[in-house]
């Protein structure tokens, strides 16, 4: 199941989720599809009962080949969500460890900040001094 984010993180984020909750939708209907291919392969296997050895055979093929295909389909759409669900949680991390990064980025700026201007009034008494004495 592919995760609820309720705010955009980031434009990523945002239609990385959009897209997570479609697929969870189209999963749902999914299950029609599913349903469809169960009935045909049951209606193909009543056929088949009532079919020459020859000819059950090939409809044993189709179905075969039916139930192959819908399985890599489903597959391939689940490999989608985890692949999805993954790439929103390393946005995720992303997110947060740039907030960190911006966080301390501006404390440091601050501190640097009032460094600079405690060197600055420092060298403004040195300098007042120095002229007091000339």
């Amino acid at each position: 199941m592919c995760i609820h984010v309720h705010v955009c993180v980031n434009v990523h984020v945002c239609v990385n989720v959009h897209v997570c909750l479609f697929l969870q939708d189209f999963k749902g209907e999914m299950r029609q599809g599913q349903d469809m291919v169960n009935n045909a392969t049951q209606l193909g296997e009543r056929v088949c009962m009532t079919t020459a050895p020859r000819g059950q055979e090939a409809i044993q093929k189709e179905i075969n080949t039916l139930r192959d295909d819908w399985a890599a389909f489903a597959g391939a759409v689940n490999e989608v969500e985890s692949n999805l669900e993954v790439c929103i949680g390393n946005w995720v991390e992303l997110d947060d460890t740039l907030s960190g990064f911006t966080h301390w980025m501006e404390k440091m700026e601050r501190q640097v900040s009032n460094g600079v201007s405690c060197v600055y009034c420092s060298l403004q008494s040195v300098a007042l001094n120095v002229e007091k004495k000339c």
